[in-house]
């Protein structure tokens, strides 16, 4: 990140490469890497006999809670089919951390700036160290996908965050739910995910008091000073991945089964929770788009929704003639085959 914040600043890959202390082929990588969601240091995978088995290794450890041993799972995964050795499951698994937010605040405004501001959050911010901030290990790889640098503000400080304090207090007058704008209560997140697009639409829309201008159109001006925002989204964002079935067309999320469009069978989706609420995503015409909403069930008790399926009469059956006489007969008309 400050490899590109030289190369941003003074525009030549060379004199970039004076400040950042390295080559300046390295600078010229970097920048043409930017915005294409590449990791630069990313290294190839190198397939697995257990790939294959990953879904099912993952039910396990779910429904262990991870205390499941890797010579029980691998016990299990030959009984699959898996000709893989005792040792193949052993790897450690991995500590999941809470899913973040997408960038749709980069992709709403076309770019992501040189550095990105913010409050010292958890999220963010997980220690001060010498009055400087130590970044949260899920915050970094999240800055490098988008090439731009976190910065947090001073603690303590309200001069060096204004603007950040300026947006809890719209949140807070215009979005929640309070006596002063009468807002009734919200009965999930995505009513207010709703509340806050309609929101966002009414301010960006009408002329700024100071500026005089309207939003929208500085936007479409101050967007060719941002980068590139990458095609695809950071898809930890979106949560673990799951595997729809090609049959039932339903996820299993902590061994409760919901429905997904049958659009989606026999395809991996992300999933989420936000608040009490399941969130599905998924890849549609190459964009990731949310495709579906539950609220959390139970064990035994499966959320199966049935806009998600093909409208069709159960238990219908459409004749298909056998031989000739069958096949005269349905020529007859619609009267014969009903």
């Amino acid at each position: 990140m400050e490899i590109l914040a030289a190369y941003d600043l003074t525009g030549s890959y060379r004199k970039a490469a004076e400040l950042a202390g390295c080559d300046h082929h390295t600078v010229r990588r970097y920048v043409q890497l930017r915005g294409t969601g590449i990791d630069s240091s990313t290294r190839i995978p190198c397939a697995k006999v257990i790939d294959a088995f990953m879904p099912e290794v993952e039910e396990l450890i779910e429904a262990s809670r991870g205390r499941i041993g890797a010579d029980q799972v691998h016990k299990k995964l030959v009984a699959m089919g898996c000709d893989g050795t005792n040792r193949t499951p052993a790897a450690r698994w991995p500590r999941r951390r809470s899913p973040t937010r997408p960038g749709t605040a980069r992709r709403a405004c076309g770019g992501v700036p040189t550095y990105c501001l913010t409050d010292n959050e958890k999220t963010v911010t997980t220690a001060h160290i010498a009055n400087i901030a130590v970044r949260n290990p899920g915050i970094v790889p999240i800055g490098r996908f988008y090439s731009t640098v976190i910065r947090t503000c001073m603690p303590a400080d309200p001069a060096s965050k204004g603007g950040v304090e300026n947006t809890v207090k719209i949140a807070k007058r215009d979005i929640v739910p309070t006596t002063t704008n009468l807002r009734g209560s919200y009965v999930s997140f995505g009513e207010i995910e709703v509340a806050c697009d309609a929101f966002m639409a009414e301010v960006n829309g009408r002329v700024h008091r100071e500026t005089r201008r309207i939003p929208l159109e500085m936007l479409g001006e101050e967007r060719f000073r941002l980068h590139q925002v990458p095609e695809h989204p950071y898809t930890q964002a979106f949560g673990t991945t799951r595997q729809v079935h090609d049959k039932d067309s339903t996820i299993r999320v902590e061994q409760v089964r919901y429905s997904v469009s049958h659009q989606h069978a026999d395809r991996q989706v992300f999933v989420r929770w936000h608040g009490d609420e399941l969130v599905v995503t998924g890849i549609v015409d190459g964009t990731p788009a949310k495709i579906a909403r539950h609220h959390r069930s139970t064990p035994g008790n499966p959320v199966i929704l049935d806009e998600h399926y093909p409208e069709s009469a159960r238990g219908a059956r459409t004749p298909k003639p056998t031989n000739a006489a069958e096949e005269a007969f349905l020529a007859i008309g619609p009267g014969a085959a009903s």
